[in-house]
């Protein structure tokens, strides 16, 4: 985590690790205003942890070269959103990985095209995000 100008910049995967660095610098610097991500993400779970924080905090939130995966959900959380001229960002559809067979995919989706749309994503957008 790299504090600058009000904003802590973090480059790299969403974990438990980055989501308690996170809630700990926040503590430490209440006067934080944007997160600056860019990450390849990994985990929904911490993701929508992160959406939390960002919520509560009323962070904007920016990035500079990418967001993907799971890390899109702390990026739409942001009070405002803003990416760089050269920012990527990656939405797909989710998929099972052998172990976890009680989840219901659809469900899961609907629920993330619901948050999408409350952040002021459109709902044709939202739709073609999975």
């Amino acid at each position: 985590m790299v504090l600058k100008n009000n904003a802590a910049q973090f480059d790299g995967p969403i974990n438990f690790k980055y989501f308690a660095a996170l809630e700990n610098t926040l503590k430490a610097y209440p006067n934080l205003k944007m997160l600056v991500l860019n990450s390849p993400s990994r985990r929904i779970p911490t993701a929508r942890g992160l959406v939390s924080l960002i919520g509560e905090e009323k962070l904007a939130t920016h990035v500079d070269t990418l967001c993907t995966s799971a890390s899109k959900f702390a990026i739409i959380a942001g009070q405002s959103r803003t990416l760089s001229g050269s920012a990527q960002l990656g939405f797909h559809g989710y998929k099972l990985n052998g172990s976890i067979v009680s989840l219901n995919i659809a469900e899961e989706e609907a629920r993330d095209r619901a948050f999408f749309i409350a952040n002021g994503l459109s709902q044709n957008f939202a739709q073609r995000a999975f």
